[in-house]
């Protein structure tokens, strides 16, 4: 093929690839709890950032229901609740200057025989390469929450967090929220002090508060669970911007 021809099929490939509409990430995680049996009780769910137009906020017709649950038998349930409805597979719409996406994910087990499943809770990350579509200003932080506080942070940047276990007793029902965020770190440091988009001292200050503490707070910016120097740097690459898209 003469070097012409080959740049005319290039442009032609070029073009056509340009028209296709795809998620700018697709990150699939895997709920199961073993509970010592020989089959594990597993379940799936979905959080998809798109840039395509057609999605929408809330439930979006992309989105996949979360399918019926079994008549008989153990089983667990990983799913979003948007607008009442079940949602295994959630579509949000993307836009790649400003991420700020939230997947609240809800945990459920259910025991046959009524006496709840006592076993290891696991929430795992299928495919971390999918972190390479997430805008790279953007941190991508799994929240575990347990009757409604904030247990630990897991920063998805960092592969040891591409499994998360702990454990369950006696579960039947509902037993942990699992709150996925995708956001732009400068966002995030300006969340710090939510009432002035500005990154400076009342930031800082806020940061400082809880210097060397561990747990989810306020000052932990990249969700490592401690606020120290690492967050310090993400506030200082910020400093003295104004944080609104």
């Amino acid at each position: 093929m003469s070097k012409y021809k080959t740049c005319w099929f290039l442009s032609i490939l070029i073009i056509a690839s340009s028209g296709i509409v795809k998620a700018d990430y697709d990150l699939q995680f895997e709920h199961y709890i073993d509970d010592g049996s020989p089959t594990p009780y597993v379940d799936t769910f979905n959080a998809i950032g798109s840039t395509d137009s057609n999605v929408l906020v809330g439930y979006d017709s992309n989105d996949v229901n979360q399918p019926s649950a079994p008549s008989s038998g153990d089983y667990v349930q990983a799913y979003t609740e948007p607008n009442g409805i079940h949602v295994t597979k959630d579509y949000r719409p993307l836009d790649v200057n400003v991420p700020d996406l939230i997947y609240p994910i809800k945990l459920f087990a259910f025991d046959d025989g009524s006496v709840g499943l006592t076993g290891t809770a696991y929430f795992d990350l299928l495919n971390p390469e999918a972190l390479d579509d997430v805008p790279p200003e953007a941190l991508v932080i799994l929240t575990r929450y347990d009757g409604g506080v904030p247990v630990l942070n897991y920063d998805l940047r960092d592969p040891n967090n591409h499994s998360i276990s702990w454990p369950i007793i006696g579960v039947q029902g509902e037993h942990t929220t699992i709150e996925l965020r995708v956001i732009k770190e400068c966002l995030r440091v300006a969340s710090l002090y939510p009432e002035d988009p500005n990154i400076n001292l009342v930031d800082y200050a806020v940061l400082t508060n809880g210097w060397m503490q561990v747990g989810p707070l306020d000052g932990d910016i990249n969700g490592n669970n401690i606020t120290d120097m690492n967050d310090l740097a993400i506030m200082v690459d910020y400093y003295l911007r104004n944080c609104n898209p």
